[in-house]
């Protein structure tokens, strides 16, 4: 009895011991949305969703899109690359009004700068989703002078786009939201 006690203890130990040999996520690395609304084009907030793990080295946003088409309801979700982190999730709704789940609160505090980024050329931006191509010069307008913008940006990263719907159908734009997501 007592080498069966010993050799559980001995197990517990070595298991409490254990070390996890995964570096941790740098809290840098984020997704920035930018919300701007569709039919003004102005900024209506930002929302910084953390990642679990790094970045992707590339000069695009590494998106995976999940799009259930709306017969009555249906949804957009959007997962970062390596980590499948919910970048964006809005549901949608035919003859309806659906809803941002993910990010869940968006921040209307954006300090600004000084500096302003040069305007990317359109053919920079990374189409994600939708059918529609905004007026670039107008959603640069928007966000151009943001902190975060500015900071984002300058690592070379290019700027991603997509539109949400949360209405559809007979669907109202003044419902509806450009996204830009910007990384480092």
């Amino acid at each position: 009895m007592k080498k069966l006690s010993l050799f559980f203890m001995a197990v517990y130990v070595a298991g409490c011991t254990h070390k996890d040999n995964t570096p941790p996520a740098d809290p840098a690395n984020k997704v920035v949305l930018l919300r701007v609304d569709y039919m003004s084009d102005t900024l209506e907030g930002m929302a910084e969703v953390p990642l679990s793990g790094n970045l992707q080295a590339s000069d695009t946003i590494p998106l995976n899109v999940i799009y259930a088409s709306p017969g009555d309801f249906g949804n957009l979700t959007l997962l970062y690359g390596n980590t499948n982190d919910t970048v964006f999730d809005g549901s949608i709704i035919w003859m309806g009004t659906g809803s941002i789940s993910i990010p869940r609160n968006f921040t209307t505090i954006m300090p600004a700068t000084s500096i302003t980024v040069p305007q990317p050329d359109s053919n920079v931006y990374q189409h994600v989703f939708g059918f529609h191509a905004p007026d670039y010069d107008r959603l640069w307008a928007a966000i151009g002078k943001l902190q975060v913008v500015n900071n984002y940006l300058r690592q070379g990263k290019r700027p991603a786009y997509f539109l949400y719907t949360p209405s559809v159908g007979v669907g109202n734009p003044y419902e509806w939201d450009w996204f830009v997501l910007v990384t480092r």
